[in-house]
């Protein structure tokens, strides 16, 4: 368990030229404390509901959320991330406390944002984008995240996309359709999307149906808008969990 609280922070202010920084500013010990009692309860209460789990806790007092969540996931060898994720800036980006697309490319490790009101427990339906390699690792969260449950996998690929490597060949269609029907059981869907603006489909695409979970390469299915550096996550009233897989 990591968290973060910054013990430290600039003010803000206003000129004819723009905005400038004062100096940093020491906040109230009586916030750390509070974190980390908060902290020490979570995790009694994670081995109070799952026995057999070890927890570890982290506090942090220095840096930025993202910079220690990479920062601890690098040196403690993370196999898996999972940030909630209650809102966020879909166009002031650099607001924003993390971009799980920058941790997923930073650390190599899948980040699972959870988003409230979703739940792990019920997956009904999985959005899958598909590309010109094989999707291993996204097939092989998908197992272990979904258990017994085996929910309706819709394979998605793109038409028209303006990078080669952002559409799949027949054959890995193919062959990824075959692994999750024949092999692993899964109900198998397959659409097939514009791809001029490809997270920007998935995310339409999975809001139609009502996806409960979205599994996506970092920065090439999941940026939204190039200039601004908008990414799924950071989208306002989406119901459905994303798992930022780096290939």
């Amino acid at each position: 368990l990591l968290h973060v609280v910054n013990t430290n922070y600039p003010v803000s202010a206003f000129h004819m030229n723009g905005v400038f920084l004062l100096p940093f500013l020491k906040r109230h010990p009586v916030k750390t404390n509070s974190a980390a009692k908060r902290l020490h309860e979570l995790a009694a209460h994670i081995r109070y509901i799952m026995p057999g789990v070890n927890v570890i806790t982290h506090l942090c007092s220095e840096g930025s959320v993202q910079a220690n969540i990479i920062e601890k996931s690098n040196q403690l060898f993370i196999d898996l991330i999972i940030a909630g994720k209650s809102g966020g800036h879909d166009v002031l980006t650099f607001l924003n406390t993390i971009n799980s697309s920058e941790i997923a490319s930073a650390t190599t490790c899948p980040i699972l944002i959870v988003k409230p009101g979703t739940s792990l427990n019920n997956i009904h339906d999985v959005v899958m984008p598909l590309r010109n390699f094989m999707p291993e690792r996204k097939i092989d969260l998908l197992k272990t995240i979904t258990g017994k449950q085996k929910p309706v996998v819709h394979l998605v690929t793109l038409a028209n996309a303006a990078n080669e490597k952002d559409c799949a060949n027949g054959t890995v269609l193919i062959n990824t359709y075959r692994n999750l029907s024949n092999d692993l059981h899964f109900p198998v869907n397959h659409k097939v999307l514009n791809g001029h603006q490809p997270a920007k489909e998935i995310c339409r695409y999975a809001k139609d149906i009502k996806a409960d979970m979205v599994l996506v390469n970092p920065f090439s299915e999941t940026k939204m808008n190039g200039l601004l550096g908008s990414h799924i996550t950071e989208q306002p009233h989406t119901l459905f969990n994303i798992l930022a897989v780096p290939a």
